[in-house]
């Protein structure tokens, strides 16, 4: 509302007219076998993505045109009747959502602005693991590795003394290593424990508005429920 006049006035810098038009094509080729104790998985997509993105407040469309090659891998080695060692590899696409994109502010709430890109890119990550599993007192452990590139950064900045400004972007390159140990345990007939741990070391590297972004963190998820059959 312009305080003067008294009358409610539209705001361009918020006026969130949007056309987006996304067009994905993609091709695969599988191949699966099994030889004594040792089976395989080999996979290849090939993905062409073609995305338009036109908005009211600019002068021209976003144009995003990509040819992505998205390998996979996976070998299982059984080991014995209770005991499975399996190792893969695999190369993963995540778009940016709608909201992201938006070149116009969202008023969120009375303390956060968000601001999108147009010229976001989808985040690229390649996995690559090993876990082993055996039966008897369910157990798995997996030691993994991760690569995302372009990773999608929501930014924080001051929009005003009072009101921060939200900013999505591809701030860098984010790496984690870690592994994760799951289990289940069964005290008695009818009761039943499953827990999980997962440790990882988690490193961003990449620059935002010309500063250098570099973040290193160790983290752990803990996590556990309990089942109790009461009756047949």
């Amino acid at each position: 509302m312009n305080l003067e006049t008294q009358f409610w006035e539209a705001d361009s810098g918020f006026a969130d007219q949007m056309d987006l038009v996304q067009q994905v094509h993609a091709g695969y080729l599988q191949l699966a076998g099994q030889r004594k104790t040792f089976s395989y998985n080999v996979g290849i997509r090939l993905e062409s993505t073609n995305r338009t993105l036109t908005h009211l407040a600019q002068p021209k469309p976003y144009q995003y045109d990509a040819l992505n090659l998205f390998p996979s891998l996976q070998g299982i080695w059984k080991l014995s009747e209770a005991q499975t060692l399996r190792i893969g590899f695999n190369r993963r696409i995540d778009r940016p959502t709608t909201k992201a994109m938006s070149p116009s502010k969202n008023h969120r709430h009375a303390e956060a602005i968000e601001l999108g890109d147009s010229n976001l890119k989808p985040e690229i990550t390649d996995v690559l693991d090993a876990s082993y599993s055996r039966a008897w007192q369910p157990l798995t452990l997996t030691a993994y590795a991760n690569r995302a590139k372009d990773r999608i950064f929501r930014v924080n900045d001051l929009y005003s003394r009072i009101i921060l400004l939200r900013a999505y972007t591809n701030a860098g390159t984010a790496r984690s290593i870690g592994a994760e140990l799951s289990g289940e345990w069964r005290p008695l007939s009818w009761w039943r424990l499953y827990w999980s741990d997962n440790v990882y070391e988690l490193n961003i590297k990449g620059t935002y508005q010309g500063a250098d972004i570099l973040q290193k963190s160790v983290n752990y998820n803990l996590s556990g429920n309990t089942t109790i059959n009461i009756a047949k």
